[in-house]
């Protein structure tokens, strides 16, 4: 009788984008973690909101201007093909290696982790608007209108 696949690590643990253990006290994280590498949290909204708040402080905290710059830090050479990483992503989330990344930039961040996850996981298991929610639940900041005086 044929065995079932096995779904991808990151999948089981509800972190698609593979947030390494760590001190961090996530909201939504599984303690203790069952997985003795990875982090594992309750909801898939849990595992992707960590991931988006791992971004935006590479590029607030420590000055990542561009996917070359994010994948080499997210995701270093002693564990990855960092050239292919960096292509593939580009190439899913249509964005040059060089291009300025703004947290702000919802579509951007959004298609950016979406790819992330796709290469983590080997291919899609969440679709670009379960990122778009995540991001708009819990870092979209609506513009400030200008007040006419």
């Amino acid at each position: 009788m044929p065995t079932k696949p096995r779904l991808p690590r990151g999948i089981r643990n509800n972190n698609p984008l593979n947030i390494r253990l760590s001190s961090n006290k996530w909201q939504g994280s599984i303690i203790p973690s069952t997985d003795s590498e990875f982090e594992q949290f309750t909801s898939v909204e849990y595992g992707i909101r960590a991931a988006f708040i791992i971004l935006r402080t590479y590029i607030r905290r420590h000055g990542v201007k561009n996917i070359t710059q994010l994948i080499c830090r997210y995701a270093p050479a002693n564990e990855n093909d960092v050239l292919a990483y960096v292509n593939r992503v580009c190439d899913l989330s249509k964005t040059s290696l060089n291009e300025p990344l703004r947290f702000e930039r919802r579509l951007q961040m959004c298609t950016i982790l979406w790819a992330m996850h796709v290469v983590e996981c080997g291919r899609s298991y969440y679709s670009l608007p379960i990122f778009l929610n995540v991001y708009d639940k819990y870092f979209y900041v609506p513009p400030r209108l200008s007040n006419p005086s």
